[in-house]
């Protein structure tokens, strides 16, 4: 079930197929898109720079490691939404009055969910590592990869704009 959490995005379940299970497998499924528009951009700088590198994307090989890629990053990501944000039963205690009254819409306040996600009972006595640890694995397989593709379109554009002929093209 989305829901919104001020401006961030939260998925609840219920049961174990169609809850748990299936929320670890949406975000599995949406971290393929990383992947793809990685390999997409390296593709398009590789073709822009004239580079014989290029020659790699039409090997069969390469198909598995595109693969691979994918299936690393999904497999990160269903790990941590299935095992690192489990919810211990002080998170489901926290969390069940707060979704009770809670109407699809309205914005709830951050912090709690916060608080009950990362902190020990509710409190700042000490954080909980594993949600902490997984919040650092999906923020970096993220910002590695759109890091990666604001280079990738600065070098395009830079390509594009100096209009240098290559040997390839001449």
């Amino acid at each position: 079930i989305p829901e919104a959490w001020g401006n961030a995005f939260y998925m609840g379940a219920h049961g174990y197929i169609t809850g748990k299970a299936a929320v670890a497998w949406f975000a599995s499924a949406h971290s393929h898109s990383f992947v793809v528009l990685v390999f997409h951009f390296l593709f398009r700088l590789l073709a822009v720079n004239g580079s014989p590198h290029i020659q790699i994307f039409s090997k069969r090989w390469f198909y598995g490691v595109l693969f691979g890629c994918v299936f690393l990053v999904g497999g990160a990501w269903y790990f941590v939404l299935y095992y690192l944000y489990d919810a211990v039963p002080f998170v489901v205690r926290y969390m069940q009055p707060v979704l009770r009254e809670h109407a699809i819409g309205t914005s709830l306040p951050l912090q709690e969910y916060s608080t009950a996600v990362f902190w020990t009972n509710g409190t700042f006595s000490g954080p909980r590592w594993k949600p902490i640890f997984g919040v650092f694995v999906m923020a970096s397989t993220m910002g590695a990869a759109y890091g990666f593709m604001a280079f990738a379109a600065y070098e395009i554009r830079w390509c594009v704009k100096s209009k240098k002929k290559r040997k390839r093209t001449k």
